[in-house]
């Protein structure tokens, strides 16, 4: 019993663990073959199998690419924020050309995800493409850039090189990745989106180009921490994911004051549904990181077949930003990631999110823990989910609605190859 000291006078306090091991640790890049891609094309990345002992760190995957912008008639032609959400507009993940995942309108629901980060790591992406339009401008030489000696540096250091982050969980959350120990290949295929959505200019032929791709990650080399992971994924090894449905994408009118809505989507764990609302652009002015509020005064949700869910007494406007919180608050499942929703560290403030990043999320989960997997709605029934949505009258104006659902997964590993999948 140590506890009645404190921490700081434990008797066995120590800040480090010994025995530390000796691992080789490198920073890999492997050019992809095809090394260029062009718009609504999908690429193939497929993880190769390394050395014998080499397994990935988890957190490091990404697809690296170079983008230049062709234009003759605008030579302010620039990209949109969050390049690397943007340009990517499907994402499927398969192991063995066994599907396990896959989102259509990723750019729309991970532009979403990525406003949510804390100050910082929005400030640390620029890799990804997450900087204000001026830095931009200077990492593809738009001539109407403005002189910052900041955004002068930055692009200096990373050129008009770009990346997409790999976040599958098998890449991410769990154990270390093993390839040459998983006997069925994992790949991503990856859609890239048309030039009117990646690309901001005046000029309606301007067109990006892609080249120098290559997938990066940090591996280790240890005999010892690769038989650890060999001896998982023989075993019974569960993966849980989150597996995210496009459901579908519906226009609406924004004068109209109410608006319906039917999911038929079933599944044994539900965490909930996400709606969002973009503003119809016109082409080549596309605002990825720009969400509309419709201004919804009641919200009521019938689930199979019985009235009055979630919101006994339906859902008002000063409960969205709380709701969506509960679950988008939390950065990532890890131990900082919760710290940032207990302390309302994410980049997203209130008056914003009610003026121009609104989403309407759902929550069927019992309760808003993050780390809790399985905690979801069990929805089985052919009636799904009812909702009515009483609003303001808006302009006589069309807008999309993007409707995805979210899924308690699990994947199964026996044998080094993959089992099952559940969700």
């Amino acid at each position: 019993m140590s506890q009645q000291f404190g921490e700081l006078l434990d008797p066995y306090r120590t800040l480090k663990e010994p025995l530390g091991i000796k691992g080789n640790r490198q920073s890999v890049v492997i050019n992809n073959n095809p090394s260029t891609i062009d718009q609504n094309q999908t690429l193939t990345v497929r993880f190769p199998n390394l050395g014998k002992h080499d397994v990935i760190v988890p957190g490091t995957a990404r697809l690296a690419f170079n983008v230049e912008l062709e234009s003759d008639a605008d030579p302010n032609r620039t990209v949109v924020p969050n390049l690397g959400r943007s340009i990517i507009q499907n994402i499927t993940v398969k192991i063995e050309g066994r599907e396990v995942l896959s989102l259509n309108e990723a750019n729309i629901f991970l532009n979403y995800c990525d406003l949510w980060l804390t100050e910082n790591q929005r400030k640390d992406r620029i890799y990804q493409g997450i900087q204000a339009a001026n830095g931009l401008k200077h990492r593809i030489n738009a001539g109407d850039k403005t002189d910052n000696s900041k955004d002068k540096t930055v692009a200096s250091i990373f050129k008009n090189r770009f990346c997409v982050p790999l976040e599958f969980e098998l890449l991410n959350t769990h154990l270390p990745f093993y390839p040459g120990a998983l006997s069925e290949r994992l790949s991503y295929e990856l859609r890239f989106n048309r030039y009117d959505q990646v690309v901001l200019t005046s000029d309606p032929e301007a067109k990006y180009k892609i080249s120098n791709i290559s997938l990066e990650f940090d591996l280790v080399n240890h005999i010892e921490l690769a038989r650890m992971v060999l001896n998982r994924y023989q075993s019974q090894l569960p993966i849980y994911y989150q597996r995210v449905l496009h459901h579908s994408t519906q226009s609406k009118n924004k004068s109209d004051t109410i608006w319906n809505f039917s999911f038929s989507t079933t599944g044994r764990s539900i965490k909930g549904v996400l709606m969002l609302f973009k503003e119809k652009n016109e082409p080549f002015q596309h605002e990825p990181e720009k969400f509309f509020n419709p201004k919804i005064n009641h919200l009521t949700c019938t689930i199979e077949g019985s009235p009055n869910q979630i919101y006994a007494n339906g859902l008002l406007p000063y409960h969205h930003f709380e709701e969506a919180r509960k679950f988008f608050g939390c950065v990532d499942q890890t131990k900082a990631g919760q710290i940032c929703k207990d302390f309302h560290l994410h980049d997203l403030r209130l008056e914003d999110f009610y003026m121009k990043k609104y989403g309407l999320w759902l929550d069927l989960r019992t309760t808003d823990d993050n780390k809790l997997h399985g905690s979801g709605r069990r929805i089985e029934g052919s009636d799904g989910l009812v909702i009515q949505i009483e609003k303001e009258a808006g302009s006589n104006k069309e807008i999309n609605v993007y409707i995805f659902v979210v899924y308690d997964a699990q994947l199964n590993i026996a044998e080094n190859r993959l089992k099952d999948i559940v969700f």
